[in-house]
């Protein structure tokens, strides 16, 4: 997980987040600092979603409460259709599963041939 950590946080400082130096983890955020990197990181991927969003954390409940919402529904326009699972690339190097099994009539017994 710590691998993980350091490049989510070097990604974060890449789009111009303010993470400090001694922050070694994801825990390690704040709050202000999460929303900060989220309104970043749409607005690298696509700045129409990222640009009418606040990057700083509004001081009210309402407000934060509203931020948040408008954050969430920026992620899920910007979210990319699932991939099938053998398509992932955890499974990329295994060949796709195989059709499930389809339920067939018993063969017939082969019959004599008249005389």
């Amino acid at each position: 997980m710590e691998e993980v950590d350091k490049i989510l946080i070097h990604s974060l400082r890449q789009v111009g987040t303010p993470v400090p130096p001694e922050v070694q983890s994801v825990r390690e955020l704040s709050a202000e600092l999460v929303v900060e990197a989220a309104v970043r990181c749409l607005r690298a991927v696509r700045p129409a979603l990222g640009g009418a969003l606040s990057p700083h954390l509004p001081p009210g409940i309402s407000a934060r409460f509203r931020l948040a919402s408008d954050l969430a529904a920026a992620c899920q326009v910007h979210k990319h259709p699932p991939k099938p699972p053998h398509r992932t690339p955890l499974h990329s190097f295994y060949p796709p599963p195989p059709p499930p099994a389809t339920l067939r009539d018993p063969p017939t017994p082969p019959q004599d041939p008249p005389s």
